[in-house]
């Protein structure tokens, strides 16, 4: 295999070595990675199948659509520098190599014949929030053939919006596809550094769709239509697509006569159009996009086809003539005009389904924390709530996010009256002058924990026989997965570290060696019975991580 062809983005580098730190540290894990649509999903994938297979390993990577598995094996190529190195399996393509280390497939050709491509270590799923739960899917039904004929594999998913439709986060649960999120790449840094193209919304007056029923965990897509059918809204669009100087013009209608309505209706203002839905043929289909990639076509109206693995770069206006309750499939819509293009410099978004006051803009930090909901995890759980932009699961109570510090906006409370006396029990503030890791054995067949001890500061005006010298607590890292110790121990690391939660306290005492534990300024002691429990913690940022060099001579998984 060549020398590697493209050089990958801080960020993506980041990513690929999160997978494969995580593949060594959970094993049994199927991994996610979270990674805005224009983030360059394809690039990740081909630098992981490219470090996988210099292990000796195979790989699968599956896809659902014919242009989405031609553009991940067109980039492996380009990373890889060979063109020879990967094969294809996909009867709509009309090839079939399955004999390659790495194959690229398609979802709907090897469903029908899983044994195909042979033993693979790794198995790779772009747009993984597609992955239905019924075991009689084609995914489940690939995904179970291989894991039973030749035992098991390791599982990775790629995805713009780690949620389904309903809003529930597709990892960590009980019932998810995916145990872990390994890497998540934040939208507004992509913004911020130029990545991505950024969007501005126009004004509209939205569609009324507070009458239309919900089925399936969205709006009913026969009455939605009705109502947009109701109101013809394209000489407006035209005109905001005017003033505003948008020269590709990408629409998702509420359905088949919509689209065929705005159609026809752009025709009659003199406007080029095509229009592409599931029922268009491949050959039209193909000419179509063909003729709006190229710009001799400017309006592009389609029906739930183009909201994945579509990527014209030259889309500078996208055109929401439906509603939605999904987070994840509005994001996915306006990213379609993410990517950057030469002379594009803001994509526009004309909203009239109201997803923009339902959701929130795709570019703020707060979009969708009402609308992505956490995964069920078991009966008699506490309540939790999702970060919506490191996707973190923790508790409903707290105020910022345990792993990147995002504020969450603060919830409407209604006033209580209390009617009984409170007892107050008095806590104390220490500063902290230095923190100390080191091994505490457990006793009587109990597990080892982390003793964390923290020397404070001394007030020396204080009186020396009841001053506080030292404070320590003891953090169960080695505890079974499961153990709600080991959950705590979790959450106390993620508020400390980048890195991700060690499962041995000798790794965990040499990150903190390097510096990868952030200093803890402050600490807040409560009496508990006989002694005294540490109930609160003042802590600096997080160190950022150093990058791990991995030794490809060592399988990762």
């Amino acid at each position: 295999m060549g020398e590697k062809k493209v050089k990958l983005r801080p960020y993506q580098q980041a990513s690929v070595d999160a997978f494969f730190r995580d593949a060594r540290l959970y094993p049994k894990d199927a991994q996610l990675i979270a990674a805005p649509t224009g983030a360059g999903k394809s690039v990740i994938i081909a630098e992981i199948c490219r470090r996988t297979v210099a292990c000796g390993f195979r790989v699968l990577v599956l896809a659902r659509t014919k242009e989405l598995l031609v553009q991940n094996h067109q980039r492996f190529c380009q990373v890889s520098g060979s063109h020879d190195a990967a094969g294809i399996y996909s009867a709509g393509l009309g090839v079939r190599q399955p004999d390659h280390d790495i194959v690229f497939a398609s979802v709907q050709t090897l469903v029908n014949c899983p044994d195909a491509v042979g033993h693979r270590q790794l198995i790779i799923v772009d747009e993984a929030h597609q992955i239905p739960t019924n075991e009689d899917s084609q995914y489940q039904r690939i995904l179970g053939y291989i894991r039973n004929r030749y035992g098991s594999c390791k599982l990775l998913g790629l995805t713009a919006s780690p949620y389904r439709l309903d809003g529930g986060v597709i990892f960590g649960g009980n019932d998810t596809q995916f145990d872990r999120l390994s890497y998540s790449i934040p939208l507004s840094d992509l913004f911020d550094e130029g990545s991505l193209t950024k969007p501005q919304t126009l004004p509209v007056v939205p569609v009324d769709v507070s009458k239309v029923k919900k089925s399936g965990g969205d709006f009913n897509r026969s009455e939605m239509q009705t109502v947009f059918l109701g109101r013809s809204i394209t000489e407006e669009v035209v005109a905001a697509a005017n003033e505003n100087g948008c020269k590709s013009c990408l629409v998702f209608a509420s359905g088949v006569a919509h689209a065929e309505l705005i159609h026809a209706e752009l025709g009659a203002l003199g406007e080029k159009s095509r229009v592409v839905t599931g029922e268009t043929l491949p050959l039209l289909r193909e000419t179509y996009l063909t003729q709006f990639d190229n710009g001799s076509v400017r309006w592009l109206v389609n029906v739930d086809v183009l909201t994945t693995g579509y990527d014209c770069t030259r889309i500078d206006c996208v055109v929401l003539a439906r509603a939605t309750e999904s987070p994840g499939l509005f994001y996915q819509m306006v990213g379609r005009g993410f990517r950057l293009h030469d002379g594009k410099d803001i994509c526009h978004i004309i909203d009239y389904g109201g997803n923009i006051e339902r959701h929130g803009e795709v570019d703020s930090p707060t979009f969708g924390i009402d609308t992505i909901k956490p995964p069920s995890t078991g009966k008699g759980e506490a309540p939790k709530r999702v970060c919506p932009t490191c996707f973190t699961v923790q508790h409903a109570s707290r105020k910022t996010c345990i792993n990147c510090d995002l504020e969450f906006p603060a919830a409407k409370k209604e006033p209580a009256f209390a009617s009984k006396k409170s007892i107050t029990v008095k806590s104390e503030e220490y500063l902290v002058a230095s923190t100390h890791y080191k091994r505490h054995k457990g006793r009587d067949g109990k597990k080892d924990t982390l003793l964390v001890r923290y020397r404070l500061h001394e007030d020396k005006s204080a009186d020396l026989t009841t001053t506080r010298r030292w404070a320590q607590e003891w953090i169960c890292l080695e505890h079974d997965p499961d153990n709600f110790a080991r959950k705590k121990a979790e959450q106390w690391w993620r508020e400390r570290s980048a890195y991700h939660t060690p499962t041995t306290i000798d790794e965990a005492i040499a990150i903190a060696e390097n510096g990868g534990i952030a200093d803890v300024r402050s600490i807040t002691v409560r009496p508990d019975g006989k002694y005294d429990r540490i109930v609160g913690h003042k802590v600096g940022h997080k160190p950022p991580p150093v990058p791990i060099d991995l030794d490809l001579d060592d399988a990762p998984f």
